[in-house]
């Protein structure tokens, strides 16, 4: 309870605070990161209030969310020892003070978006394709860039990896194209968020 904010995180919650009191995000305030971290600060302070109260908030509720995502994509079709086990290395992981990581960074939302989007990738069979499946991940992919954009090189890569090893598949050009489905949602997903952040802005 002592332990100081890291100065991301009032960094965050300032930004979203003055965005909240009606100055435009990158020119009545600035900062350099993609909106999606001061957004969901905003929402945590439209909930809990503006102070350390919402970070705690956003952090424990988010931490959850996390421990239970990964329980159930690592524990799918069945397996819930993997599942146990997966949520136990999460639980001792998301308490390292070296790392930060029990504080709510982006890292901490994007591990949640990242752990649906393969759950949902999972969830595609070999010689099928579904459209929903496919826009579904590639929604939760993008909308993880808004909080940094390097997200989509970690798993342009991975989907790159799975095609190499499948690459003498029978099923091979149908799997190209599902990951291209993928890829097209997360690109529109960046494209009419960001757009619709500005256009409602009145900077469109």
């Amino acid at each position: 309870a002592l332990e100081p904010l890291e100065r991301g995180l009032t960094t965050y919650a300032l930004v979203a605070h003055e965005v909240l009191d009606g100055k435009p995000f990158y020119t009545g305030i600035w900062d350099n990161k993609p909106p999606g971290i001061h957004s969901v600060y905003a929402l945590a302070e439209l909930a809990f209030g503006y102070g350390p109260k919402a970070i705690a908030w956003l952090n424990t509720l988010t931490s959850l969310a996390v421990l239970w995502a990964l329980f159930f994509v690592a524990g799918g079709r069945g397996n819930w020892e993997t599942g146990c086990w997966a949520s136990a290395f999460w639980t001792l992981l998301s308490g390292s003070l070296a790392f930060e990581a029990n504080q709510p960074n982006t890292e901490l939302f994007i591990n949640l978006l990242l752990i649906l989007g393969f759950g949902v990738v999972a969830q595609l069979r070999p010689g099928r394709r579904s459209l929903g499946l496919c826009l579904t991940a590639g929604l939760l992919v993008g909308i993880a860039s808004l909080f940094k954009q390097v997200v989509v090189a970690w798993f342009l890569a991975v989907g790159v990896a799975y095609l190499i090893h499948h690459r003498k598949s029978p099923t091979f050009w149908r799997q190209t194209g599902t990951q291209a489905l993928v890829v097209s949602g997360t690109v529109g997903t960046i494209g009419l968020l960001l757009y619709g952040y500005f256009a409602a802005t009145g900077r469109g």
